[in-house]
């Protein structure tokens, strides 16, 4: 026959002041965590809205709203969003704009959406006490803006995979710079939604060059198809 025995636990022998951490140390352990489950849920929640942004191009259903207005107070405002990240690496963001510039007439929110990406994107990729570099200029019939940094750079081979839906802006499917993987590939759908195109040139260690280039006027609103 076997036995069970019951009783109370057996106490440690180390007394419990010593398995407590201080509590000056507790509240660091505690910031930390904090601090994480903050960052993962801004990064779900970024997932999140990347996904519907991407779903309603492709589907059809995203809704151009056209009006007029300078592409400097567009390029300030996204400049001015951005800048807290920039500051803390260090990094400094020049805006250079050409006069002869006209008012345009397209969708403010679906540009600063693009260059909200393309500002992010540069100030992720630029080392600490990097340049970025904004630049407005008139060309034909449209405006072209040039979004360029000092940072990591792109390989030849994977310039056109920086566009595709999860994929890093380095080409990889890591997630050493966070992100989504989105930013780009949705990147490139509002441009073609607001009847422009974009580029890129980039060489490795030594910086990348995105070149958006919208008509003046913007033909047509409503729900279009990227």
């Amino acid at each position: 026959s076997s036995k069970v025995i019951c009783g109370a636990p057996r106490r440690s022998a180390w007394p419990s002041s010593s398995r407590r951490l201080p509590a000056s140390d507790r509240t660091r352990a505690t910031r930390s965590c904090g601090s994480r489950i903050r960052k993962a849920a801004r990064h779900l929640l970024g997932l999140i809205n990347d996904v519907l942004d991407l779903s309603k191009i492709v589907a059809g259903k995203m809704e151009i709203n056209t009006e007029e207005f300078h592409i400097e107070e567009v390029v300030d405002d996204a400049r001015t969003t951005v800048t807290p990240l920039a500051t803390e690496k260090g990094q400094d963001i020049t805006f250079i704009m050409e006069a002869d510039i006209p008012v345009i007439r397209s969708d403010r929110n679906k540009l600063k959406q693009i260059l909200l990406n393309l500002l992010s994107n540069a100030v992720k990729f630029t080392p600490r006490g990097g340049s970025i570099t904004i630049h407005a200029r008139h060309k034909d019939d449209s405006v072209e803006i040039r979004v360029k940094d000092n940072g990591i750079g792109i390989a030849g081979e994977n310039l056109e995979k920086i566009f595709d839906e999860f994929r890093q802006v380095d080409g990889s499917y890591t997630r050493e710079y966070g992100g989504t993987g989105l930013g780009l590939a949705i990147t490139r759908r509002l441009v073609n939604l607001l009847g422009g195109e974009i580029g890129v040139k980039s060489e490795i260690g030594k910086g990348t060059t995105f070149t958006v280039s919208i008509p003046e006027v913007l033909r047509g609103a409503g729900e279009c198809n990227a």
